[in-house]
Parts: structure tokens; C-alpha cells; sequence
């Protein structure tokens, strides 16, 4: 399996169990009946999401690289040791510690209900928020310069004579994927960080729609980002209109014989199988 294919495995996996993770907050903070237990529970699942959303966000990220480190001629080094299995691993390891540090400092500091929003705390905001934001306005701009690398490929190779309708297609196909995938980032993504920061630096507090809106938006990239990158596998897409074809082929329109023939048939066994008169 190449690095590509891994890489969008990963994080299939990863924006899974953040979903799983978003459920089982609701219903705990569904059940918060004010017990210390409970509101443990909330506080160490705001870190699990927290962490496995930036997990996802990075390994997002990854792949920028990845798609970046392939329209080079040759590999450059440092982008093949990031986007590595082993580097993947050391940020999913590294997170997690920083995650459950600032979980021991909040328990210490003492606990908040279920209900208290995350945006309105300093420390939250910047162990998790502002490397969000940062994450984010990466991907979209290494997102911005494969593009640029693209399109300027595809000039050059029609300059000389290289370019033909097929490398054309699959220029167009990549700048809309890369479109859809910056779209969804900057709708889903921005929101909660930006309002985070600013409610951090300038002291303003946003009504709780905003922030619940906020907070929505940003199941939108876990939701959407594994469909967009699994789609980019040939081999999945081609298993996806081999299934689609049989399912197709298998369903056969009956001919207007057939239909008089099995009516027939029907009435005959209605006929047979009826129960006589008393």
C-alpha cells in the first residue's frame, strides 16, 4: 500500500473515532447530574476530542505534504521524514502527552461542569485553538501552492508540446478536489478558532449560537475529508463502479409478457390455494 493510501487510511480512522468521541460527550453531558465522576468524564473527554481533532488536522496536513512532495521532480528529504510513518506516530504520541498535561492542570485547578464552554478558557484556547488555527491556514496555503505547481506543470508541458487532453482532465480534477478540500476547511475549521482567539485577546464574549454554530462546523471536516480523500484512490473508485455496475445489471426491467405471464401465474395460485365457500 503506498504512503498516500495509508496516510487517508489513518485518517479515515482518526475522524471516526472523533465522531464516536462527539457521541459519547452528548450523552454524558446529557447525564450531568453534577457528580464529581461526571463531570470527570466530561473534562477528559473534551481532551480526547480535542487531541484526536488535532490528530486528524495534522495528518490532514500530512498529506498537503504528501501531494506537495509529489509534484517535485525528486523527493525532498525533509517532507519524506514528516509525512513518514514514524513521524505521524511521534505527533500522535506528542499530542496526547500535551492533551493529558493540561487535563492534570485543569482537574488541579478544579473542575468544570459539562456545560462550561471550552472557548471560554485561556489555557484551552491556546493548547488547542491556536494550533488549530495555525494547522489550518497551513493546509490551506500548502494547498494553494500545489495549485500554483499544477497549473504551472500543465503550462510549461503545453509550452512544449508535452500537454495532452488527459493530463489537462486530470489538472482540472485535482484543482477541484484541492477547491473542495480548502472550501471545507475554511467553513468547517476557521470559525471556532478565530472566535476563540479573538474572544482571548480582545475579551469579547460571542452569544452561545455563535459558538454552538462554531462548534458544529467542526464536524464538517471529519465528516467530509475521508470521502474526498478515499475518492482520490483510483483503486477505491473503480471498486465503487464495479459494484455500482453489477448492482445495476442484476436489477433487469421486465418485458410486458412477463408481467401478463406472472399475473397469470399469480391468479392461478390464488385460485389453487383458496379457501371454499362453507
Amino acid at each position: 500500500m503506498s504512503k498516500f493510501k495509508t496516510l487517508v487510511l489513518c485518517l479515515s480512522i482518526s475522524d471516526i473515532t472523533l465522531v464516536l468521541e462527539v457521541l459519547s460527550f452528548i450523552i454524558t453531558s446529557y447525564t450531568d447530574n453534577g457528580k464529581d465522576t461526571v463531570e470527570y468524564s466530561c473534562a477528559a473527554l473534551k481532551h480526547v476530542m480535542a487531541g484526536t481533532f488535532i490528530f486528524s488536522l495534522y495528518q490532514c496536513f500530512v498529506i498537503c505534504l504528501e501531494r506537495l512532495n509529489a509534484t517535485f521532480a525528486t523527493n525532498k528529504g525533509y517532507l519524506h521524514v514528516i509525512t513518514s510513518l514514524r513521524g505521524v506516530c511521534t505527533c500522535f504520541v506528542l499530542i496526547q502527552v500535551v492533551m493529558a498535561l493540561h487535563l492534570v492542570n485543569d482537574i488541579t485547578r478544579g473542575h468544570k461542569p459539562c456545560t462550561t464552554p471550552s472557548i471560554s478558557v485561556p489555557s484551552f484556547v491556546l493548547v488547542v485553538d491556536l494550533p488549530v488555527l495555525l494547522l489550518c491556514i497551513a493546509i490551506v496555503g500548502v494547498y494553494i501552492v500545489i495549485i500554483f505547481r499544477i497549473v504551472r506543470q500543465q503550462s510549461i508541458n503545453q509550452t512544449l508540446g508535452l500537454g495532452n487532453a488527459r493530463s489537462a482532465d486530470v489538472m482540472k480534477k485535482s484543482a477541484i478536489t484541492l477547491g473542495i478540500i480548502i472550501a471545507v476547511s475554511l467553513v468547517g475549521i476557521m470559525p471556532r478558532p478565530l472566535l476563540a482567539v479573538v474572544s482571548m485577546f480582545t475579551g469579547k464574549t460571542f452569544t452561545s449560537f455563535w459558538m454552538t454554530l462554531s462548534n458544529v462546523l467542526l464536524l464538517l471536516n471529519p465528516l467530509v475529508d475521508p470521502i474526498i480523500y478515499v475518492f482520490c484512490v483510483k483503486e477505491f473508485g473503480d471498486k465503487l463502479k464495479l459494484i455500482w455496475s453489477k448492482t445495476k445489471n442484476s436489477i433487469k426491467p421486465m418485458s410486458t409478457v412477463e408481467i401478463i405471464q406472472y399475473s397469470l401465474n399469480s391468479t392461478e395460485r390464488c385460485e389453487h390455494g383458496a379457501i371454499a365457500p362453507l
